[in-house]
């Protein structure tokens, strides 16, 4: 079995109307078109897509196992060292980026997306009804909200105000990736997107944790604490905590953190066994639609949905893994009674 959050080296062996299918180690791995490179979405496909050829060897980062199908989901674009999302997430607040109205609308906003330099887009968290967005113009918009996952990403974008426009001047307008770079190195102290730092905790409050590196605040909402929903807040200590970097508020000038991401993860060591290895979880609750929520050896908490048979908390029960997959600090672990005797078998 293959890593989750893993990059390999595969070869190309079939192409379909929607992706690619690789191979590694006589395991299938599937990347959708979407998935092949950072410009996709802004060049000609056909430019993106020359490089390759069957028998090609390529990075590919390992994102979710189709336990159903029997093959990975991966992608390419998120095997390069370069991440453009990760550029801009070092430009000092209210850097002004000018961008390109595009043809194409966000889904929930209904607003333009706005395309960058550097193969990026982001759109507008309310409607913007100052100007108006006219496609293929260009528009300066300044970041509000940034976060990123391991599987897709979220740009937030407001307009300038004049505030905005009166404290930077010109040179710390991008126009261009060249700005990109130069302005990113302007603050030494602002932190990586997905790095790990060592940051004491400052403060425990109902809805989260408060923590600092000495230079920038973090917060840890209460689903970045602890993979195993048994623990509560009352288990934290005041200390240092090593902390993985998600995000930022613009507005409220704070990085947005996960705790448990900087540490072991239950989700990713499950995608090591083989499909249909038995785990004896515990049952943790019942809900009023039929599903049971489930509590693993390792502290994942998982789903058997449609469940029919009567259940009691803390009863043990033998589960498989129908689905796995991982996003920002959730789990999504869906589960199914056995079907057929297994000689491999997970209790602890």
């Amino acid at each position: 079995m293959l890593e989750i959050f893993s990059t390999i080296i595969c070869e190309l062996i079939q192409k379909k109307d929607q992706g690619y299918f690789f191979v590694h180690n006589k395991e299938l791995i599937y990347v959708p078109n979407n998935e092949l490179s950072w410009k996709y979405d802004f060049c000609d496909t056909n430019t993106i897509l020359v490089f390759l050829s069957i028998g090609h060897s390529m990075a590919v980062f390992i994102t979710e196992y189709n336990y159903i199908e029997g093959f990975y989901l991966g992608s390419l674009k998120r095997a390069e060292l370069t991440n453009p999302y990760k550029e801009l997430f070092k430009l000092p607040p209210s850097t002004v980026i000018r961008g390109i109205v595009s043809n194409v609308q966000d889904s929930k906003t209904q607003q333009p997306i706005i395309t960058f330099p550097n193969f990026t887009y982001g759109n507008f968290e309310s409607i913007c009804r100052k100007i108006p967005l006219v496609v293929g113009k260009s528009v300066d918009t300044i970041i509000s909200f940034f976060t990123l996952c391991m599987t897709h990403e979220h740009l937030g974008l407001e307009l300038p105000t004049k505030h905005t426009r009166k404290n930077f001047d010109q040179k710390y307008c991008v126009e261009s990736i060249d700005d990109i770079k130069r302005i990113s190195k302007i603050d030494p102290t602002r932190l990586d997107y997905g790095s790990i730092i060592s940051a004491h905790l400052i403060k425990i409050e109902s809805y989260g944790l408060w923590l600092s590196d000495g230079y920038n605040m973090i917060y840890v909402d209460l689903m970045g604490i602890f993979w195993d929903m048994r623990f509560s807040l009352a288990d934290i200590k005041i200390e240092d905590k090593q902390v993985y970097i998600l995000g930022y508020d613009y507005v409220k000038d704070y990085y947005l953190g996960s705790i448990k991401r900087a540490g072991f993860n239950p989700y990713k060591e499950l995608s090591q066994f083989e499909p249909s290895t038995i785990f004896q979880g515990k049952i943790i609750d019942t809900t009023s639609t039929g599903d049971t929520i489930i509590c693993l050896h390792n502290g994942a908490i998982g789903i058997l949905e449609n469940d029919t048979i009567t259940r009691k908390n803390n009863d043990t029960i033998d589960v498989i893994i129908k689905k796995l997959s991982l996003d920002k600090d959730y789990g999504n672990l869906i589960l199914e009674t056995p079907k057929h005797h297994s000689c491999k078998k997970v209790y602890s």
